[in-house]
């Protein structure tokens, strides 16, 4: 397989690893391969002693593990012999199946029913793992799909987008340098920290992610129900959102988890904050309209 580019696909979750333009690690997509996918596109390069090394083209970034138990993507360009983490070999766990292991930290690649991608096995492998098991499914020369949703080529991908709130008019900020909360405090900044996009999360939901951060709008719904990018490229149920439209180009943005709209508060304590603490709120600052950044 070396100089095939391949997908990761882990039967246990239905995940596909991919690594993004920011350096990350991760596999929200589920489901059937799709051929307008880019990111999870690996090309198998020989790096020697046995060893392969993960490059993705449309990045140029190569999939590694680390020492502590993550996965990421921050090395770019050209295969260097002195990196050591970027390495895998390929273990045949039975199956038609494989497992990637990091020969310089012992770890194993695998990817979580969250959406997540990191490396906390260590050592011999236990024939009681699950996540992390790989399907490799040869691709072609990975040409897009102009017509499909999850990664278009770029000229047709769905541009980056303000999120106003109605009853507020203020674009939705990310306090990216400071508290990561989501709120209208900032007034009418509309710097990338207030651009978004969104990304298919399956079953007509997305998740929506700040462009400055990289970082899916999450709510804590175990704790103080704040929208905010604090827990980091968490991609659960909490962070899927359905885009509800209620008239006039105006829409809801409702929380999978929560079940609940997103709620600017404007009424309330008018701390500017959003949030769904406030219950099944539906007016106006619980509406927002998407507009080109």
């Amino acid at each position: 397989m070396i100089g095939k580019t391949v997908g990761l696909r882990n039967p246990a979750t239905h995940r596909w690893l991919r690594v993004t333009d920011k350096g990350g690690a991760d596999s929200p997509a589920k489901g059937p391969w799709q051929d307008g996918w880019q990111w999870e596109r690996f090309q198998l390069k020989d790096v020697g002693g046995g060893c392969v090394g993960l490059h993705n083209k449309a990045t140029d970034r190569w999939m590694r593990v680390t020492d502590k138990g993550g996965a990421d993507s921050p090395a770019k360009g050209g295969w260097q012999d002195n990196w050591h983490w970027e390495r895998f070999q390929l273990k045949d766990v039975g199956g038609g199946l494989f497992a990637l292991q990091n020969p310089a930290t012992r770890r194993w690649v695998r990817l979580t029913d969250g959406g997540q991608a990191d490396s906390p096995a260590t050592g011999e492998w236990q024939e009681a793992w699950h996540w992390e098991r790989f399907e490799l499914k040869i691709l072609g020369d990975g040409a897009p799909s102009p017509h499909h949703p999850h990664h278009p080529p770029p000229a047709q991908r769905a541009k980056d987008f303000f999120l106003i709130n109605v009853g507020t008019g203020l674009p939705l900020h990310i306090d990216g340098k400071g508290d990561k909360m989501a709120s209208v405090r900032y007034g009418n900044c509309r710097d990338d920290f207030s651009k978004y996009r969104a990304e298919d999360a399956g079953h007509g939901c997305f998740f929506v992610v700040n462009v400055a951060t990289g970082l899916p709008l999450h709510i804590n719904g175990s704790g103080d129900k704040m929208a905010s990018v604090r827990y980091g490229n968490c991609r659960d149920k909490f962070s899927m959102w359905k885009f509800d439209a209620v008239g006039d180009g105006k829409i809801l943005l409702l929380n999978v988890a929560a079940q609940l709209a997103l709620h600017v508060d404007g009424n309330f304590t008018k701390d500017k904050m959003a949030s769904v603490r406030h219950g099944d709120k539906r007016g106006p600052f619980a509406q927002f309209v998407k507009e080109a950044a």
